[in-house]
Formats: structure tokens, C-alpha cells, sequence
């Protein structure tokens, strides 16, 4: 069963932290990595705007990403919060912890 890696951002270090825990509380995703935060750049209702915001990591099964996609949304405090994903190669252990914890 193929790895998600799902990269999510977060308003702030506190955010991040809800937002990893409960997911991963939840058993729908089986790690979340709170990286440092980063400068986001971008253009917000017409308006240029520059924000610290925290990246998260999330490693999930295929079966699990659209409720892990769907929780997210719900408890996220951004309107149109960033939420990419894509199939990542592992390795056999890793994808077989993977399933496990997503259960």
C-alpha cells in the first residue's frame, strides 16, 4: 500500500501542534513532523501579504487521506488552508508501519 506524504500550513506553532496531534491522535495519519517555522508570501483578497507560518509533514495510508484531508479542514483556523499531497516511495517496513498505525 503506496505511502501519502501530506504537507500541511499552519498559522502557528500552536496550530501545528493541535492540528499533528489530533490527526495523528485519530490514527489518520501514522507520523507528523512540525517542521520550523517560514516566511509565506502570497496574495490573500487582492492584498499581498508575508507570514510566519509552520509547515507540517503528515504521513498517511491512501485509504485514510480523505478523512485525514476532511478532519483537517475542519479544525484548521484558515479559511482555504494549504493542503498538498502526494504517493512517496518507502520502503516495505515503512509503508507496513505506515498501515498499521492508520488503522
Amino acid at each position: 500500500m503506496p505511502v501519502i506524504s501530506l504537507c500541511v500550513i499552519a498559522p502557528s506553532p500552536a496550530s501545528a501542534k493541535k492540528i499533528a496531534t489530533t490527526m495523528v491522535k485519530e490514527h489518520l495519519a501514522a507520523c507528523a513532523n512540525i517542521l520550523a517555522p517560514c516566511t509565506s508570501v502570497f496574495y490573500w483578497q487582492g492584498k499581498r501579504q508575508s507570514n510566519s507560518e509552520v509547515p507540517i509533514v503528515f504521513k498517511t495510508s491512501k485509504k485514510k487521506l480523505p478523512r485525514l484531508v476532511a478532519r483537517i479542514r475542519q479544525i484548521h483556523d484558515y479559511e482555504v488552508p494549504c493542503i498538498c499531497w502526494q504517493v512517496v516511495k518507502a520502503t516495505k517496513e515503512y509503508e507496513e508501519w505506515v498501515e498499521g498505525q492508520t488503522k
